[in-house]
């Protein structure tokens, strides 16, 4: 039996070349709009909860002297001060608190005009001797409320509530025989230029003394990234004094790290016949304190214009 023959054996023939790796397939369109998305996702919750937290502890914020200590006994301080009490409405027995100084030598034969002065956010009445001293030498009683939760105070803190609080005393203040209803005038310092302000805007006082304040807290929430629609206490200081067509004097530290002094220069601005003394200071040692001089010099010439003194 014949076996097939072989075949030939066939030329060489050069090796096909060799196909270069395929290319990664390219990420669609539609992973990246996915990722985008979940990104916008992750950082709109992460806003919401720091506005959420924001609004839960503003009044932390707005309000860090809560709870701080009494110091000695007003008399003690002082043989002229009186403190004052009474009831907050639905308060559980808590009573709001203030002190009233008697401007020397006032009586009912010669009443004195009066101050209502309202501290900043971290002071209690305690703090406010220096004060005190400067009103009485220029002439006047002075009524200084306490904001509630403060030192003598009970309650908790709120813009509506230091209002009610202090248009009460207020009331009972001016009708006393030793006090000048014609001549009342409202100075607050940092948080107290809104109290002041907040005041004036259903009290209308002779004039208004605004010291190293904001044009609002609901302005100042775009400080911490927050919309002003957040903020439980406004104190629009901006809004009330155009409106009030009183005498507005105006002191701020160039200096000032806490609340800028622009504050009081667009408040100025905005207050047809305001007046604006600006010191190179910050807002630890205010005009009043830096240059307690010229401050009282100033503030003094603005009464009498303002028809406050005589």
């Amino acid at each position: 039996m014949t076996l097939p023959a072989d075949p030939p054996p066939s030329p060489d023939v050069p090796d096909a070349p060799t196909a270069p790796p395929a290319a990664p397939p390219k990420r669609p369109k539609r992973t990246l709009k996915r990722l985008a998305t979940r990104m916008l996702i992750y950082l709109a919750i992460g806003y919401a909860g720091w506005c959420a937290t924001l609004y839960f502890f503003q009044d932390t914020m707005l309000f860090p002297g809560v709870g701080l200590p009494v110091g000695m006994k007003a008399s003690t301080l002082s043989p002229a001060i009186e403190e004052l009490r009474r009831p907050i409405p639905g308060g559980d027995g808590a009573e709001a608190a203030a002190w009233f100084v008697p401007a020397p030598g006032a009586s009912a034969d010669h009443p004195a005009p009066l101050v209502v002065y309202c501290h900043g956010n971290y002071e209690t009445l305690d703090n406010q001797g220096w004060m005190i001293d400067l009103f009485r030498g220029l002439g006047c009683s002075v009524l200084l409320p306490e904001y509630r939760g403060y030192g003598r105070a009970g309650g908790k803190p709120s813009q509506a509530g230091i209002r009610e609080d202090t248009l009460g005393f207020l009331h009972d203040v001016k009708a006393r025989p030793e006090v000048d209803p014609s001549r009342v005038f409202y100075y607050g310092r940092s948080l107290g230029g809104g109290v002041a302000a907040d005041l004036a805007s259903v009290e209308r006082p002779n004039a208004v003394v605004i010291e190293s304040s904001f044009t609002s807290v609901a302005t100042m929430a775009w400080k911490y990234f927050a919309p002003p629609l957040l903020a439980k206490n406004p104190y629009r200081t901006d809004r009330v004094l155009p409106a009030l067509g009183i005498p507005v004097l105006l002191f701020h530290g160039s200096r000032d790290d806490t609340i800028p002094v622009a504050h009081a220069r667009r408040m100025h601005a905005m207050t047809p016949g305001s007046e604006l003394c600006e010191y190179d200071c910050g807002h630890d040692d205010p005009p009043s304190v830096s240059f307690a001089q010229d401050h009282r010099a100033k503030l003094e010439a603005f009464l009498k214009r303002a028809g406050v003194l005589r």
